[in-house]
């Protein structure tokens, strides 16, 4: 089974490149497998309320330490955000902003297995 882990970071207030590749570094330094962007923008007129860039990376579950040590170093990050983390199957976490961005959310959708509740001992810690 894989995890995917979405991290989310304002682009206005980070380089996007700059982060990009420290992201993608810390990943490789745990076992990512996979890793890909993606941006989106929110607001209305001419107002832009929402400008981020979202990195989601692929880790598989054999390698559960290091999705552990990865989230620890992500935390320590000032302005990068996780977003959510989820399988193919179910998902594990997801961030307060997350869930207001989906009227149709709820948390009944949320699932957690037993080895994986120190994971989310860990996010919810630090939200």
């Amino acid at each position: 089974m894989t995890y995917y882990i979405e991290i989310s970071y304002d682009t206005r207030k980070h380089n996007c490149s700059k982060m990009n590749n420290l992201l993608v570094n810390i990943s490789n330094q745990h076992n990512c497998f996979r890793s890909y962007n993606d941006y989106e923008i929110n607001g209305y007129d001419r107002v832009v309320k929402r400008n981020h860039c979202i990195n989601t990376f692929l880790f598989e579950e054999i390698d559960m330490l290091q999705i552990y040590k990865f989230i620890r170093k992500i935390n320590k990050l000032s302005k990068v955000y996780i977003e959510s983390i989820y399988t193919d199957l179910y998902i594990l976490f997801a961030s307060k902003k997350y869930q207001r961005m989906f009227p149709n959310f709820n948390k009944e959708q949320i699932k957690i297995n037993n080895h994986e509740e120190n994971l989310v001992s860990l996010l919810k810690k630090n939200h």
